[in-house]
């Protein structure tokens, strides 16, 4: 029998043209995919920054009720969120916004020559101040409620005024904010989001998760489900007022636990002994809290 050799011819390859633009564009959304599932891919902390009420009023020596150090700690945050823009998967600010007449405000009160009370004022009762539009009774069972939590109502002076200089969000840290929307819309990502609180005159909100009998809100009115991360990074102020109060409703959300970090150089307060101040350690002790 006679071998014979079998000849094979291979078609010289084709060679195909890609535009450069079409290969970086592909590059891109690749990127973009693995950026939004980072944390499959990558076992990435799913991490929320939670700003509260970081407000001109406050954080701005000339604001309305400034809190002693609170631009420094606004300035630690734009840092912040600079360093670790890449780490953050959402930042949401809660925005303290009220009207003038406001249970909290002078103008909501009168004594019986039409006086007005002074900033800073405190009471339990309508014997001295009664509400100036509100129904007598509607405001006493409201007072009647503060003193059965151990509080008692304060005067504060007119702040976060909505649309007004001091309700907007501190200068510095919005430039920050500005800079990290940037770069989330250039990887087809969500900007950070705000909620607004303390809208309703007859009542104050220090907490951004609670009204004021304690009864903790519809959480799906926030623009953000805060079981859906593994770390929740709390920071603002003041943190003896709004941020406490915040953090003693947080740790009654049993799907939060372990999950709060406090950012202390984040923060500013306006009475460091305040009792309200003990929420943090109770925060730590019960409830796997801890600081940065």
């Amino acid at each position: 029998m006679v071998s014979r050799a079998i000849s094979i011819k291979f078609r010289p390859t084709t060679r195909v043209f890609i535009p450069k633009y079409l290969i970086a564009f592909v590059k891109y959304r690749m990127f973009a995919y693995l950026w939004r599932n980072q944390n499959i891919f990558f076992n990435r902390m799913n991490q929320l920054l939670f700003i509260i009420d970081p407000q001109m009023d406050f954080t701005c020596p000339s604001g309305s009720l400034y809190v002693p150090k609170a631009e420094k700690a606004m300035r630690y945050l734009a840092d912040f969120i600079a360093e670790h823009r890449t780490e953050l998967d959402d930042i949401c600010i809660s925005l303290d916004s009220h009207h003038l007449y406001h249970i909290g405000h002078a103008s909501y009160w009168q004594d019986a020559k039409g006086n007005t009370p002074a900033p800073f004022s405190q009471f339990t009762n309508t014997s001295q101040w009664k509400p100036s539009q509100a129904p007598l009774e509607q405001v006493n069972e409201y007072l009647l409620t503060l003193k059965k939590q151990g509080r008692t109502h304060t005067i504060w002076p007119n702040h976060c005024i909505i649309d007004s200089e001091g309700w907007q969000i501190d200068a510095t840290l919005l430039n920050a904010l500005t800079h990290w929307n940037s770069f989330r819309k250039e990887n087809n990502l969500l900007p950070y989001k705000t909620y607004r609180k303390g809208s309703f005159a007859d009542a104050e909100m220090f907490s951004v998760l609670s009204t004021f009998d304690g009864k903790i809100i519809d959480l799906s009115t926030l623009p953000i489900r805060l079981e859906d991360y593994d770390q929740i990074l709390i920071a603002g102020v003041a943190e003896d007022v709004c941020v406490a109060e915040t953090v003693h409703d947080l740790i009654r959300i049993p799907l939060l636990k372990n999950k709060i970090r406090f950012i202390k150089k984040g923060m500013a307060c306006l009475q460091p002994d305040a009792r309200s101040m003990q929420i943090f350690k109770t925060a730590i002790d019960i409830f796997g809290a801890s600081y940065l």
